[in-house]
């Protein structure tokens, strides 16, 4: 029996579904696509790294993918498979760091920012990448969250670790407006600061991101 043929807008909604079968079989497509893979061996080559696995690149990319499109996070300003590749060459390029989430690039100032993420697909997103410092870094800082008030923990843990704006966080904790969630995370942040003090570990995130 030959298998379904997933539209990108049929591949979006199976994964966005609750059905297992449907969502794996539209990233199945995905993984046995002759042109995608060919594009990553080809990134492979180009970067000159031989130690790289074409098939593993291609399923972290996907995993990855899977995680943006689960999130309703994926913009659709390139077709999937295009942005797949966008996301395996950034894996190849920052080969042997580990890729913690995909963040969208929500600076668009101008028409030519926009063409360029029409024509270049991974301006749309960056990988954020975690050391091991950073990993313990950021459980203290989970740590230091809970100390604070209900709301205080809320705020920062959607700014900090799902790195949503002000506009989502203001929706998500059913703020007026954006200025509103920006006023909330400023008080929020200023109670951080002063549960961080002694932390001579978060000193460095203190000054770059808080």
């Amino acid at each position: 029996m030959q298998l379904k043929t997933y539209s990108d807008e049929e591949l979006i909604l199976a994964v966005q579904g609750d059905h297992p079968d449907y969502c794996n079989a539209a990233l199945r497509q995905l993984y046995l696509d002759k042109m995608i893979i060919a594009k990553v061996r080809n990134l492979i080559s180009m970067f000159g790294n031989s130690k790289i696995d074409a098939d593993d690149i291609l399923q972290e990319g996907i995993m990855l993918l899977y995680d943006l499109i689960r999130e309703g996070k994926f913009q659709q300003k390139s077709n999937v498979s295009t942005f797949l590749i966008g996301i395996c060459k950034n894996l190849i390029r920052n080969y042997g760091k580990k890729v913690d989430r995909i963040v969208l690039n929500e600076e668009i100032k101008d028409d030519a920012t926009l063409d360029n993420e029409a024509q270049n697909p991974e301006a749309q997103f960056l990988l954020l990448e975690r050391s091991e410092e950073a990993i313990v870094r950021d459980r203290i800082l989970g740590q230091l969250l809970e100390t604070l008030t209900e709301n205080c923990k809320a705020v920062l843990t959607l700014y900090y670790f799902h790195a949503k704006n002000m506009t989502q966080i203001a929706e998500e904790r059913r703020l007026k407006n954006a200025n509103m969630a920006k006023k909330a995370a400023s008080r929020c942040r200023e109670q951080l600061r002063n549960a961080i003090v002694g932390q001579p570990s978060l000193a460095q995130f203190l000054k770059s991101s808080l």
